[in-house]
């Protein structure tokens, strides 16, 4: 339960956020757009063991 609340708390602080950023500068920074996307890999990578 406690992971869970950990993922829940990533989610609500840095995964929207990241998302918030993304449509806002989706056109304007395509390399920022990369640079997400591997962020939220490692995220994934990383709760998913």
């Amino acid at each position: 339960m406690e992971k869970f609340k950990d993922f829940t708390y990533w989610l609500e602080e840095i995964i929207r956020p990241i998302f918030v950023a993304l449509l806002d500068g989706i056109l304007i920074h395509p390399v920022r757009l990369g640079v997400l996307l591997v962020i939220l890999f490692l995220l994934v990578a990383y709760f998913g063991r």
